[in-house]
């Protein structure tokens, strides 16, 4: 389209153009020409007005449809590698507007935006039981790494690098682990998988930020049996808090009985002659209380007993 209002812009410019030069020639002749002859040269010339007339409209109109064509904003979250014939310039365009020549530079954006990527891979742990290992990934590419990418690996980050080094490790570090390591030691495993994607994705100019450990898949067997396994763990935990709880319970109990034990020595060794005297006297007290005056007719052995009133007294 634009190339079209280019074209219409230069003939209509053309046409009004040697209109101009008719008009001219027609205004040095005219003292040559009858009137009849200069109003037929007239009538011609006046078309020629309204071409020049609207080539100049149509020319303004295309410079302002053209000018955006040799400017380029880049956003404050892009990269632009700019291509001179095909060929890529090391200075990298930042935020901003560039100028650029149309069908001869061309852009190539790269982003600087936080990128994540997903996956699910199967593994084999370190005694051979299936893991099935979900994960995630946030990168971005470093800006100092665009040129380099761009003219040797070029898009596509994501399947070219990020998930075949990814899946790699995930698959060496899951190894290094059993199955049930796996799930207790998740932080371990997922702090070496890091470690290790930091290293080599620096290499490609790719910053590693956050890598996380989603979910452990185990087959259905091995699932049971580690259920089965954490149940009898729990079991044996809730059986020794019960067998930790007697025990401290006995040992309160000792601990009572000892107190009391000892309560009761000690009260035997504060006994003395005249602390008998007074119980037996106050036994004799309480028992004359209850006494209604008569004696028993009949005594075991033919004596009467009589409590000592004296003594009490």
């Amino acid at each position: 389209m634009t190339i079209l209002i280019v074209v219409l812009s230069i003939v209509f410019f053309l046409m009004g153009l040697y209109g101009a030069i008719l008009r001219t020639k027609s205004t040095n002749t005219r003292g040559s020409l009858s009137q009849a002859e200069y109003d037929k040269v007239a009538a011609l010339l006046v078309p020629k007005r309204w071409f020049l007339a609207c080539a100049i409209t149509v020319l303004i109109g295309s410079v302002i449809n053209i000018a955006p064509m040799f400017v380029h904003k880049v956003n404050q979250t892009e990269r632009v590698v700019l291509m001179s014939g095909g060929k890529a310039n090391k200075d990298i365009l930042k935020p901003g507007l560039h100028l650029v020549i149309p069908y001869y530079n061309t852009v190539d954006v790269w982003t600087q935006e936080l990128n994540q990527t997903h996956d699910r891979g199967g593994a084999a742990s370190k005694d051979l039981q299936e893991v099935a290992t979900s994960w995630s990934l946030n990168w971005r590419i470093k800006e100092d790494a665009i040129y380099t990418l761009a003219t040797t690996v070029g898009h596509g980050l994501e399947e070219r690098i990020i998930l075949p080094t990814a899946r790699g490790i995930v698959k060496s570090v899951t190894a290094q682990y059993t199955a049930e390591e796996l799930v207790t030691k998740r932080l371990e495993v997922a702090a070496s998988i890091s470690g290790q994607l930091v290293k080599l994705l620096d290499k490609y100019g790719i910053a590693s930020e956050n890598f996380q450990i989603i979910n452990f898949d185990f087959s259905d067997s091995f699932s049971a049996s580690i259920e089965a396994k954490m149940t009898a763990d729990q079991m044996k935990q809730k059986a020794s808090i019960e067998l930790e709880r007697a025990r401290i319970e006995a040992e309160q109990k000792v601990v009572a009985a000892k107190a009391e034990a000892e309560a009761l020595k000690l009260q035997n060794q504060a006994v003395t002659p005249l602390m008998l005297d007074l119980r037996r006297i106050e036994n004799e007290r309480i028992a004359l209380d209850k006494w209604n005056g008569i004696l028993p007719s009949t005594v075991a052995g033919g004596t009467v007993p009589f409590i000592n009133i004296d003594k009490a007294k």
